[in-house]
């Protein structure tokens, strides 16, 4: 058996040198000595240490819960812990937190980062507190922590690269772009400390497109791109830099041809490293913005694709919303039910990774509700409308200037309307569309939702002189949509003068959907219960044969 004091300095050695294997001799060693009782206590503390050590080479769960075990032993006998095992132990909370997302063990983190004095340990431990929370004060707290280290080591490149990024991080998460801005001078600063940080250099290109992207200046959108080509390509970071200054110029000029260019070095990123999510997560963004333009169903499959790929490796909540969203899009390409149940899941998902935090942002709750409308509406569902209705009314609360909320909310409400011929949700829905409208008078489609709920409400009514100044209404609505712009309406208006038994009209209005591309599939025109009039005429008839067979333009 080996003596305790030679085992001691073992680990004593190894310890300073942290090879792998070295860890686990002395870890095997230490398993296998019998301590006297004068020496149980340091011997436990060896355990932890070698424990904790062990944790992290090999990021298994069992042995940063061990090694947590045997520190609490110490703790409960009063053991004096050095600032090392404190470092050790926040070490392993936070490995703990990271397989497991207990807030309790992520808490246990900042308390033995704060202890064992380390002021990078004690800003990277409170940054990730602050990305669960998501709340002012803990911002507050992270900012002035690195801010008074900072003040005794102002360059220190690590602790001005942790504030870098909770800089970005706020500012992009709060939209706030003096944040970003500040964010962009801490990495300038970094690199004229350090001229060869290439991190830096990539992440300040990062910040600055972002704030220029948030405040629509071009000209430093073209800043950020000429400095990301200066850029070299070995690391992943540099390359993601570059795709971010293309995406951002991309969606500032609605250029389709520089998102396809910001996947080309998203993808030359994650070739290099498999596991780097954010590049992952872009390349879904890319795609999906892709799929947005251009209504292509592999753009769609892509992203999906892409943004589980970034959660497998960093399951962060923004990530999972932003799959959600593509998911939830899966239904308009096949309508099955399985996509938006699946979405429901993703997003509730996210919300459950930040419950720590005050309030998810407005326009996640918005999202959540479309998706609960369109699920409500698929299954016919009661339930489901009102809870959707419960999250527009979240919106309302957190941010009422969310473009569209009372056009959503009007929508939602008709929805519900029309499956239970309440008359008091008509009246609800006609207020929030008359809100929308006054908002936004040039949105074409308030107009056509706001019509189409006319046209039920008068199908639900017996008073046909009510009806006929309802349908008036419903009428000068659809035309002035249409004269708006909006192509959908040519086919609502068709199928609105079918209901009305004006045979010629409607036949009219569909061949000028047909000459614009806005007619839905065949099968919807010959089930749609708004055509039955037309469908009755050999007129109808004879346009379809003419479609069927050869098309038209006129």
């Amino acid at each position: 058996m080996v003596p305790f004091r030679k085992t001691g300095q073992l680990f004593q050695a190894i310890s300073r040198g942290k090879p792998g294997k070295l860890v686990e001799k002395a870890l095997t060693v230490l398993k296998n000595y019998q301590p006297n009782p004068e020496e149980e206590l340091a011997h436990t503390s060896l355990l932890a240490a070698a424990y904790a050590l062990t944790s992290m080479y090999s990021s298994e769960l069992s042995d940063a819960l061990t090694c947590v075990r045997f520190y609490d032993k110490l703790m409960a006998e009063k053991y004096p812990l050095k600032k090392e095992d404190w470092l050790k132990l926040a070490g392993v909370y936070r490995l703990i937190y990271e397989k497991t997302r207990c807030m309790e063990s992520l808490e246990k983190a900042v308390h033995a980062g704060n202890l064992s004095g380390d002021p990078l340990i004690i800003s990277e431990t409170l940054i990730e507190l602050y990305m669960r929370v998501r709340d002012d004060d803990t911002f507050q707290l992270c900012l002035e922590k690195m801010s008074r280290f900072l003040q005794l080591n102002p360059q220190d490149t690590d602790l001005l690269l942790l504030r870098a990024n909770l800089y970005e991080e706020y500012g992009k998460r709060s939209k706030q772009p003096k944040f970003l801005q500040l964010a962009f001078e801490e990495y300038e600063k970094i690199v004229c400390i350090d001229p060869k940080n290439q991190k830096a250099k990539a992440q300040s290109i990062v910040a600055l497109a972002f704030h220029a992207l948030y405040t629509e200046n071009a000209d430093r959108i073209s800043e950020a791109v000429y400095k990301g080509q200066l850029l070299s390509e070995h690391l992943p970071i540099e390359l993601y830099a570059k795709g971010i200054t293309l995406l951002t110029y991309a969606i500032y000029s609605s250029d389709l041809d520089e998102i396809q260019n910001a996947i080309y070095y998203f993808q030359r990123a994650t070739s290099l490293d498999r596991t780097f999510a954010l590049g992952w997560h872009y390349l879904g963004l890319s795609f999906f913005l892709m799929y947005e333009a251009l209504e292509l169903d592999r753009y769609l499959l892509l992203s999906v694709k892409f943004f589980q790929k970034s959660v497998a490796h960093n399951p962060n909540a923004d990530t999972f919303i932003q799959l959600a969203i593509a998911t939830s899009r899966q239904f308009e390409e096949d309508e099955a039910i399985e996509h938006l149940e699946h979405a429901k899941v993703l997003f509730e998902t996210a919300f459950s990774l930040e419950k720590s935090a005050p309030f998810p942002p407005a326009e996640w709750i918005f999202e959540y509700a479309i998706l609960l409308d369109t699920l409500a509406e698929a299954k016919e569902d009661e339930t489901i409308f009102v809870q959707a209705l419960d999250q527009f009314n979240r919106v309302l609360i957190l941010d009422p200037s969310i473009p569209d909320i009372h056009h959503r909310i009007g929508l939602t409400i008709a929805h519900l309307a029309v499956i239970t011929n309440d008359a008091n949700h008509f009246m609800r829905a006609f207020c929030h569309f008359r809100l929308a409208h006054r908002s936004n008078p040039d949105h074409d489609f308030i107009l056509l939702d706001w019509a189409l709920t006319l046209i039920h409400y008068g199908d639900s009514l017996e008073d046909d002189s009510r009806v006929e100044g309802i349908m008036q209404e419903a009428e000068e609505k659809l035309l002035r949509s249409a004269r708006q712009g909006n192509n959908q309406a040519y086919y609502q208006i068709a199928c609105f003068y079918s209901l009305k038994n004006q045979k010629t009209l409607a036949l009219e209005w569909m061949k000028k959907a047909k000459t614009i591309g806005a007619l839905p599939p065949v099968k919807e025109l010959l089930e749609d219960t708004w055509l039955e009039n037309l469908r009755e005429t050999v007129e109808f008839h004879q346009f379809m044969t003419l479609w069927n067979e050869h098309g038209f333009e006129s």
